[in-house]
């Protein structure tokens, strides 16, 4: 190694440097590169280290060598006087606290600050992201250092207290929402929203939604559920009879609360289904001779299915003499279709009349599963 002089010589013993002096000192190895240099100017000294540079702790090496590719400083303790870390401690007197800045081509990006106050992680420009990016199936905790002793549906973000815990999402003012979405891809106009919780603070009120076939989830009357509390608690749930205008206008879509299943060219099966809603509507194109219910409420529960049956022009029958009711989807019988008075529903008869029929499942065992059931009105035409 040597040592480069500039300016006023500087010899062994000496205590001071030349000022003033952009290469005040100059140390180059033998095949002349750049190690250190010292610049002394006036408002701008600084100390720098032109190669991979490696900081040892009080412990001594690990015996880990400066990375190959991208490796500016390492930073090492080892072990050999009981260490178990190795620590870098930024400390600052002022109330900007301590910090850490990240560039790329002079601009900086990002930051990491610390005060007597808060911890922030922040970017600087650019509206950038600030992402965490887990190793793997790794997990996101916070204040919970074993998110993964969570459960595996649930452990990408957990959030944990010593007592209530909350998340708070707070809009930038009343015109605005919060929402919390979920979505199945990446999107930027909502079409790969599944659903999600949104309240809006222009009329205090929290509505759910639901996606339907392929659009952004909305309110309106495109077959969407919408369940809504406003600011008294008070609830309003809009039911529908079909998920998109393809189910709705298709009297055989198997996604309806009520369809027909097509047995015959001349009979039809009616299907209750409750796992699709509690609402639904047909038409009839063909006698009715058998009904299967699906997916009735177990015990505990109940619901009821409001269906709105529509005669055809041509007058077909809709006998209740095969009543069926699944727990599931077909294969588990469970209860019996009961009317109320014992008087069982009569379909009328005219043209395109209309007939509004209720069915209540009250269960009263996992297997009896029973219906009971009355005609709310007739002859609507």
């Amino acid at each position: 190694m040597a040592i480069i002089e500039k300016g006023q010589g500087v010899n062994v013993g000496e205590t001071e440097i030349p000022d003033n002096d952009s290469s005040a000192i100059a140390i180059s190895s033998s095949d002349g590169s750049a190690v250190i240099n010292v610049d002394t100017t006036d408002g701008s000294e600084s100390v720098t280290i032109s190669q991979p540079t490696k900081i040892t702790g009080p412990d001594g090496t690990t015996g880990f060598p400066i990375p190959a590719t991208n490796c500016a400083l390492l930073v090492e303790n080892g072990a050999g006087g009981g260490s178990t870390a190795c620590v870098i401690d930024i400390n600052a007197d002022g109330s900007g606290g301590a910090q850490i800045r990240f560039r790329e081509a002079d601009t900086e990006y990002s930051s990491i600050v610390g005060t007597d106050t808060n911890f922030l992680i922040k970017t600087e420009s650019g509206n950038k992201p600030i992402v965490l990016v887990p190793h793997g199936t790794g997990n996101v905790g916070i204040c919970e250092s074993s998110p993964d002793s969570h459960w595996t549906v649930a452990n990408s973000l957990v959030v944990k207290d010593g007592s209530n815990v909350g998340i708070t999402l707070c809009a930038g003012s009343s015109s605005n929402h919060s929402t919390l979405a979920f979505a199945d891809a990446a999107n930027t106009d909502g079409d790969n929203t599944g659903g999600m919780i949104q309240y809006t603070h222009n009329g205090d009120y929290t509505r759910l939604y639901a996606k339907y076939n392929g659009d952004t989830p909305k309110q309106d009357a495109s077959g969407e559920h919408l369940m809504r509390y406003n600011e008294y608690g008070m609830g309003k749930m809009r039911y529908s009879t079909a998920y998109d205008s393809t189910a709705r206008d298709s009297a055989t879509n198997t996604s309806r609360p009520v369809y027909l299943a097509t047995t015959s060219s001349t009979n039809d099966t009616l299907i209750i289904d409750y796992e699709h809603g509690s609402v639904g509507e047909v038409t009839l194109t063909n006698n009715i001779t058998a009904i299967k219910v699906y997916n009735a409420p177990r015990h505990g529960s109940a619901q009821t299915m409001t269906v709105k049956i529509k005669q055809n022009s041509t007058a077909v029958t809709l006998s209740y003499s095969s009543v069926t009711i699944y727990w599931n989807t077909a294969s588990t019988k469970a209860g019996n279709l009961l009317w109320s008075g014992g008087a069982t529903h009569v379909l009328s008869t005219g043209d395109n009349e209309i007939d509004i029929v209720q069915f209540t499942c009250l269960p009263h065992g996992d297997t009896n599963r029973d219906i009971y059931a009355s005609v709310i009105g007739q002859n609507f035409s």
